[in-house]
């Protein structure tokens, strides 16, 4: 029997232990997550507390991600898992969770879709509030009788028309054409070495819809420094299967380290 893993929510602090644990102990491959913690944030704000949620795979017998949670938050069951009260006995538990969105149509006090988000005109304004844009998974605005899906690329491309609209108003310039999406593709890591991709008409999976997504992956990032170190890190990866982990494993330094570091303070505070 594969032993269930269970969260308790309320002990949860978010420090993604679980994480590094399950990637560094079980060598996961390059872009696969089987272990990850997200956050809601539960409330109206100004009265807001953020919960954590860990989702988690139950594939290990001798799982380190339960040993490596430092407030016990993650355990396990050796009969399976409870859940509304009912204990439920299973080989295999599959974990689903979803995101509540931003409630910010609760502040705005605005027409909301039934997911909670704010319904926005086509130029990206709240209906009667034409100084108020929502952008991103945050608004929602249908496009051919669809709404427009909740990922990157449209909240990229409505933060950049709100902005033209922006500065046209404060230049009094003409207003531009409503907002409309372009649809860029789809790209998704499987595992190491695989990926799939669908754009318009080319659908690619394999090597190399891996190798596109590496690609465009490096183009996004900020600088060409942090492009090169993430390649180089990449390779070593491809090449080696080891993954390398940020580690403090001296963070007060030695007693003798302390004493001349404090004496080279004096010494300098006196010189003065």
């Amino acid at each position: 029997m594969i032993w269930a893993k269970v969260i308790d929510h309320e002990r949860c602090i978010g420090c993604h232990a679980c994480t590094t644990a399950c990637k560094s102990e079980n060598e996961v491959p390059l872009g696969v997550t089987r272990t990850y913690v997200k956050y809601v944030d539960v409330g109206v704000f100004p009265q807001v507390r953020r919960a954590f949620q860990v989702t988690r795979c139950n594939q290990c017998d001798d799982a380190p991600c339960t040993a490596a949670c430092p407030t016990s938050a993650m355990f396990r069951r050796p009969d399976g898992i409870v859940v509304a009260g009912e204990r439920i006995v299973s080989k295999t538990v599959i974990w689903t969770a979803g995101v509540a969105p931003s409630p910010a149509g609760k502040w705005l006090n605005v027409d909301t879709d039934r997911a909670g988000r704010v319904r926005v005109q086509p130029d990206l304004t709240v209906a009667g509030h034409p100084e108020i844009f929502v952008v991103g998974d945050t608004a929602s605005l249908d496009e051919n009788g669809k709404p427009l899906p909740g990922v990157a690329q449209v909240a990229l491309q409505q933060g950049k028309y709100a902005g033209k609209l922006i500065h046209k108003r404060i230049v009094g310039g003409a207003a531009p054409k409503p907002f409309k999406y372009f649809d860029k593709g789809t790209m998704a890591v499987v595992g190491k070495g695989f990926a799939v991709l669908q754009t318009g008409k080319i659908h690619l999976s394999g090597f190399t819809a891996w190798l596109a997504w590496a690609a465009v992956h490096l183009q996004f990032l900020a600088t060409s420094s942090l492009r090169l170190t993430v390649f180089l890190q990449w390779i070593w990866t491809y090449i080696t299967g080891q993954r390398g982990s940020r580690l403090i494993v001296n963070h007060h330094g030695s007693d003798e380290e302390t004493r001349s570091a404090e004496a080279s303070l004096g010494a300098a505070a006196a010189s003065k």
